[in-house]
């Protein structure tokens, strides 16, 4: 036989489904389905992309950034404070700002929210760059009363750090996301991105 002999078509696997019935499948799905996917895919392609070293490298820039304001701050209210690297310490307690601490992990999953909107790109540039400001003086803010607990409180610090600033931040952020989006959707019902 000869080299360009006709390949055979093979039907669809019924475990693999076709292309056009996933598009189907795509199609008759409701848009909370679609986000739901979007967001899940894009929060797995952006924790992926967090683990290469650049941007393991940005997260240590992070926390450093966030011992530099909070050492300024504290040191503004009286507090006798230095930083290094990421660390803020002083003769009475030294708390550690660790990449987990940079809140990163709210960073990524108000990307995801973002990329997953059916908004205009405007408004999803709008919501990320509110978001981030939010998320940035939230922890910011959430740096400063940790150390000031673990100075003066610190039976409370385990409570404070594992407990109340996480479930805070985590509000923080999923209400923002939930105004952001019920405005980003309304201000543009015309250009919805599908």
């Amino acid at each position: 036989m000869g080299r360009h002999s006709k390949r055979k078509v093979r039907p669809a696997s019924p475990v693999m489904p076709s292309l056009a019935a996933l598009r189907s499948l795509w199609a008759a799905r409701g848009p909370v389905f679609k986000f739901l996917v979007k967001f899940s895919l894009s929060l797995i392609l952006l924790n992926a992309v967090f683990l290469l070293p650049p941007c393991q490298r940005c997260l240590i820039g992070l926390s450093q950034f966030y011992a530099i304001v909070g050492s300024h701050a504290l040191n503004r209210i009286g507090e006798e404070s230095r930083q290094i690297g990421a660390l803020i310490t002083s003769i009475h307690y030294t708390l550690v700002i660790s990449n987990d601490c940079s809140a990163y992990d709210l960073i990524l999953f108000l990307w995801a929210v973002a990329f997953a909107s059916p908004a205009a790109l405007d408004r999803k540039l709008v919501g990320i760059v509110l978001g981030m400001a939010l998320i940035f003086i939230t922890n910011f803010l959430r740096v400063v009363t940790l150390f000031l607990v673990g100075v003066h409180r610190p039976g409370i610090f385990e409570a404070m750090h594992g407990t109340v600033w996480p479930a805070l931040l985590v509000a923080v952020i999923v209400l923002f996301s939930i105004a952001w989006a019920s405005w980003a959707i309304r201000a543009n019902p015309g250009h919805v991105e599908a």
